[in-house]
């Protein structure tokens, strides 16, 4: 969807936009390090969130021709989506027994 949006704003093919993901290095990128259990969020919504986030911020950064996009998109929202998830499960837990009260 995003190659498509990027397409209309730059005026170029879409072929050339969504050729990127049938590359190897790219598929690899895309089932593998988002995917990684050590590194997303467990909630199955907050993944689907995460995802859309990377791709949001990766074609903003494509939008403005940054090589390595898809790397720093993960390396910027990665780690921000796992803070807010620990503090999230944190204060979830600091709730629990007192909600038991």
């Amino acid at each position: 969807m995003f190659a498509f949006l990027r397409s209309w704003i730059t005026g170029s093919p879409w072929q050339s936009e969504i050729a990127p993901i049938t590359g190897p290095m790219y598929q690899l990128f895309i089932f593998f390090m988002i995917t990684d259990p050590k590194t997303t969020v467990r909630s199955k919504t907050g993944q689907c969130v995460v995802v859309f986030l990377v791709a949001l911020v990766e074609m903003m950064m494509r939008l403005h021709q940054i090589v390595y996009a898809p790397f720093y998109a993960l390396f910027i929202v990665g780690p921000a989506a796992m803070l807010m998830d620990t503090w999230m499960d944190a204060r979830r837990a600091s709730t629990a027994p007192v909600a038991a009260r």
